[in-house]
């Protein structure tokens, strides 16, 4: 691991998404400084990767969202890794930020501490518990089909985008799980795949032989790593995914496809 002094020019060539995906020395390196082992205290946007030498989709989204917290330009966000990150997070001979990327981490670390909207999210599904769909159960007749202008389809992942847009992230509309994943996959609309989820983080259901079958909020962990409660829309004890009514339900980490998680950039 980077310790102490090292070549100057360690990553002259820089780390990338490329197929098939760059392996190797540098990649673990760069993997465990952006794990938290970096000069910046509570930097870890790869805590939830396996630094195993692979710079796949997981190590980019980090990378660009460590050059996020860093300061860089919204213009040079992105998932290269090359020397002046490097130089910025190791912890022996660093080179200090410019004055403009300390003005907008301060800027970017002030407005993350205030509620995410994940969370705001949450609260707001939190305020839907118990309804169902309307007048009957069965044809997908509900208030988020009505306010998404496609109703009378299943509406978990509608649910969703009701939440977000109610308390100011009108980008996260979906209708479809797997789009979701995708985005969450690419680094898009400001979504993540993680390993580990958090309250109001986004499950993706697999269900009767489909990978994108059903979504909802992660809420808490029952057994650690087993089982746990979440809260979506379209469920209930009749059908996990065409279940009718908003619930917080009990749910196994077996039928898990991604965890997902909105953040700041």
């Amino acid at each position: 691991m980077p310790r102490g002094r090292v070549k100057q020019k360690q990553y002259a060539n820089p780390l990338r998404l490329v197929t098939p995906h760059m392996r190797g020395q540098k990649v673990k390196d760069a993997q465990w400084l952006m794990a938290g082992h970096n000069r910046f205290k509570g930097l870890a946007t790869y805590k939830d990767g396996k630094v195993d030498g692979d710079y796949g989709p997981l190590t980019a989204q980090a990378t660009k969202r460590a050059k996020y917290w860093l300061g860089y330009p919204d213009s040079a966000l992105d998932g290269v890794f090359g020397q002046t990150l490097y130089e910025f997070l190791r912890e022996k001979d660093w080179r200090p930020l410019p004055a403009a990327y300390r003005k907008r981490r301060d800027r970017r670390v002030a407005a993350g501490a205030a509620t995410s909207p994940a969370l705001r999210a949450y609260e707001e599904a939190e305020k839907h518990i118990g309804y169902k769909e309307e007048p009957r159960h069965g044809i997908n007749d509900n208030k988020f089909g009505r306010w998404y202008k496609w109703n009378y389809v299943p509406w978990c992942a509608i649910f969703e985008s009701y939440c977000f847009y109610k308390t100011g992230r009108p980008s996260y509309r979906y209708a479809a799980v797997e789009l979701i994943y995708l985005d969450a996959m690419a680094n898009r609309n400001g979504l993540i795949i993680v390993r580990s989820p958090k309250k109001s983080d986004i499950v993706g259901y697999k269900l009767g032989g489909s990978e994108f079958a059903h979504t909802a909020f992660f809420d808490h962990w029952t057994h650690e790593g087993s089982d746990f409660v979440d809260l979506g829309g379209n469920t209930g004890p009749s059908s996990m995914s065409n279940g009718g009514m908003v619930a917080r339900s009990n749910r196994s980490t077996s039928l898990v496809r991604y965890y997902a998680r909105v953040v700041s950039n």
